[in-house]
């Protein structure tokens, strides 16, 4: 109980900073999110820091499990003089990619059905997935070569647009799911 009331504080607190966007399909990134000092010795052009974080809760005769993809403003930085729409589409579909994990998170957890234990295993779900979707990060700036691999970079973000699609039909709700 102390661990969801201090994750929901963090948030609380992060929010009121203004740095930390809860991903939403009406809002996209722009060049103003990127709050942090550019790294100037990076090889890269910019860096956003994105995730997913989660609280379960207890609620009548069982437990909820919120989530949510975040980009943390204060964290994320593009170097103004490389500044271009495809480096910002790139960020985006890191950010993107999130909401997928976060969907993904949902789905699963949602399957879980008198199970002893249901709490943990909520979490060990949660934390599973947010890991692998790490993992895709990395193996997305790969394959499209940090945005410079146009068609790659392409595919990517339909795919990963059709994913939270298809993701979100299944859903009632697409920010918690009830375990009973």
């Amino acid at each position: 109980m102390k661990t969801v009331l201090l994750a929901l504080l963090l948030i609380l607190m992060l929010d009121q900073t203004n740095d930390i966007i809860v991903w939403s399909n009406s809002r996209k990134l722009q060049i103003e999110d990127f709050k942090c000092v550019p790294q100037t010795y990076s090889r890269h052009s910019a860096s956003s820091f994105v995730g997913i974080t989660s609280t379960i809760e207890p609620v009548y005769m069982g437990w909820k499990l919120t989530v949510y993809a975040y980009f943390d403003k204060s964290k994320s930085w593009i170097k103004t003089n490389e500044i271009s729409s495809q480096l910002l589409g790139h960020e985006q579909c890191h950010f993107d990619l999130m909401q997928e994990g976060a969907l993904q998170t949902l789905i699963e957890v949602g399957k879980l059905r008198n199970k002893p234990d249901v709490r943990n295993e909520m979490r060990r779900i949660a934390d599973s997935i947010s890991e692998r979707y790490d993992q895709i990060q990395s193996l997305y700036d790969f394959e499209t070569n940090y945005s410079q691999n146009v068609s790659e970079q392409s595919r990517w973000e339909e795919q990963t647009k059709f994913k939270i699609d298809s993701l979100s039909s299944i859903l009632v709700n697409t920010d918690y799911v009830i375990v009973k």
